[in-house]
């Protein structure tokens, strides 16, 4: 992993990613807070790593809705790289 995110990050972008996009079991979809899915997220985040580290500085508290609708920019981006990290998972589509 290359993007520089230090554990206590990792862990929130556990947290978040997978309230953004949880695990659908009966469908066989893994949630994005699947370790490769996780991985392929932080290989993507690259000149990003400045608005992911401003959105992971916000601790998901409560739903989810909420707290990416007050993070602006941030949260955005890293809704961004979440799901296209999600979408290029061959388990998924």
């Amino acid at each position: 992993m290359n993007s520089s995110l230090t554990p206590s990050e990792r862990h929130e972008l556990g947290n978040i990613a997978g309230a953004m996009i949880p695990a659908a079991p009966d469908l066989g979809m893994p949630a994005a807070n699947d370790p490769r899915i996780l991985a392929d997220i932080e290989r993507s985040i690259g000149r990003d790593l400045a608005d992911v580290r401003t959105a992971l500085a916000r601790p998901l508290r409560g739903d989810i809705n909420d707290w990416y609708a007050q993070g602006g920019t941030a949260a955005r981006t890293l809704g961004r790289l979440v799901a296209g990290a999600y979408y290029r998972d061959d388990r998924v589509l």
